[in-house]
């Protein structure tokens, strides 16, 4: 293998002799990292059993919005119409984050080299894809550089930069270190980084996003879960107060909807037990959203300097809502358009425990011993009981075995998402029951009025009778974390 880091010689040798590298054979092509000012060419996807429905929307969006949708399976790489017409169902691929595997950075493809080409060979295929002025420049990338950790932008001195996941720096530290036997400074991790994207390593902004807690399956493993680059070197930067904002507008158009129907008359206990309980789910939902602030507000905070002292403009929005329940910043862009997640949760994942809930939500206590989770609301205790039903006394243990899984990998959302999802409604069929906007409907307008020039905001939803919630959930194994995800951008 080349040597592809020349500030590095003797760490590159010593990887280019690994055994464990020797054994890959061709890695996966990495395209991402795109630079949104730009415009967007060819969107990639790969083929899998779980978003077919997802690949006709974003198909239908690439005519409508001039650019290519070019989806892979085990067999070849497929312009969309095609792939519709010919595709066969067997050869779809078990991996849908295109995201880690391709990613055209400026003027040159990248090759994940090693981890991604063990963990899924058949995106190996994909450099079929690759345009011919571009293969000649695929190179091996040694450190630990995944698609959705970094960003290729421009700030407003028009200066362009590398957007990095801090945590990229500990993580090829790590890898080298397990690989090599050997310590491994920080500052020869980032210059592996740097030499990987044929940059000065000064041309790394690297972006806080991990919390100084350890914390088990933190919420932005990947800086695409909480920002996206835009043009003029603007960024969007999900922000806790603003999520707790929405939420609120929300509480109170439930309640509008409550004084409404009781002037005119037209309230019933149906109704009103709806409305209780949707006003009890979002309620947990903005405590549950202080929880999560209260870990991951100091690094969004210090994200958040970082961008601005590097001279980018940093538009604070909703971008998160829940632990990966909803995530709207994880999305892609093309001129004043933006395409981002719209699958949905069960209306009993609202109460996912992200913290102590009890204090918010009064009387009647409702324990769940499995989970620890404490209702003290009437109408949600009921709503947990008519939705569980013995579950709810049930232990860890028990529930596990009912399940058939090893109970100490059972969390409660994973736990509503395989054994209730026939049971509980959707939280987004509850809103538009009642009348009232979804989330997704709300952080469009906010969107809209930010400023970025986004004037058209549409949602990838991928319902089908199998997957009702939609597919982008189910295809990325329950981790509701957004469109991004699943595609690598090709911007020439």
């Amino acid at each position: 293998m080349r040597l592809l880091n020349p500030l590095l010689p003797q760490t590159g040798r010593k990887l280019a002799q690994s055994p464990h590298r020797r054994q890959v054979g061709m890695p996966s092509v990495q395209f991402k990292g795109e630079d949104s000012t730009r415009p967007l060419h060819t969107v990639f996807m790969a083929s899998t059993p779980k978003n077919q429905a997802i690949l006709r929307e974003m198909a239908a969006l690439a005519g409508a919005l001039g650019f290519q949708l070019k989806i892979m399976d085990r067999k070849q790489v497929w312009n969309a119409g095609d792939f519709f017409e010919k595709r066969s169902l067997a050869d779809t691929v078990p991996y849908a984050w295109a995201q880690d595997n391709l990613a055209f950075h400026p003027g040159r493809a990248l090759v994940m080299e090693p981890a991604n080409a063990v963990l899924n060979p058949y995106f190996n295929q994909l450099y079929a894809a690759v345009p011919a002025s571009l293969k000649k420049a695929v190179r091996a990338v040694q450190s630990n550089l995944l698609g959705g950790n970094y960003y290729h932008a421009f700030n407003q001195k028009g200066d362009p930069l590398i957007l990095l996941g801090e945590n990229a720096v500990r993580n090829t530290q790590s890898l080298l270190e397990d690989e090599l036997d050997e310590s491994v400074s920080s500052k020869d991790a980032i210059d592996l980084i740097a030499a990987d994207l044929q940059v000065k390593p000064d041309k790394l902004v690297l972006v806080p996003n991990y919390p100084e807690t350890a914390v088990k399956s933190p919420l932005f493993y990947h800086i695409d879960l909480m920002m996206k680059p835009l043009k003029n070197g603007q960024v969007l930067l999900h922000n806790f107060k603003a999520t707790d904002g929405l939420l609120q507008d929300a509480l109170r158009d439930i309640h509008d909807k409550r004084q409404e129907e009781a002037i005119k008359g037209t309230s019933g206990p149906q109704s009103r037990e709806k409305l209780d309980l949707l006003e009890s789910l979002v309620t947990a939902m903005r405590v549950n959203n202080h929880a999560l602030y209260q870990v991951y507000g100091p690094v969004v905070k210090q994200a958040a300097k970082t961008l601005e002292d590097n001279h980018f403009q940093v538009v604070r929005v909703p971008g998160v809502i829940g632990h990966f329940q909803y995530n709207f910043i994880n999305s892609v862009a093309t001129g004043g358009n933006f395409i981002s997640n719209g699958s949905d949760i069960l209306a009993i994942q609202a109460l996912c425990p992200q913290g102590q809930m009890e204090h918010e939500l009064a009387p009647n206590v409702l324990a769940v011993p499995a989970f620890g989770l404490q209702v003290r609301n009437h109408g949600v205790a009921r709503f947990v009981q008519q939705v569980m039903g013995e579950d709810a006394q049930l232990s860890l243990s028990e529930l596990g075995k009912r399940m058939g899984r090893t109970t100490g990998s059972l969390s409660f959302d994973e736990y509503c998402r395989i054994r209730l999802k026939d049971r509980s409604p959707s939280l987004n069929r509850l809103f538009e029951e009642a009348g009232i906007k979804t989330f997704s409907q709300r952080f469009a307008e906010i969107l809209q009025k930010s400023g970025v020039g986004m004037d058209q905001v549409f949602f990838v939803k991928g319902r089908t009778e199998e997957h009702p919630l939609g597919e982008i959930s189910s295809a990325l194994n329950g981790n509701n974390a957004g469109l991004h995800c699943m595609v690598s951008e090709y911007r020439p």
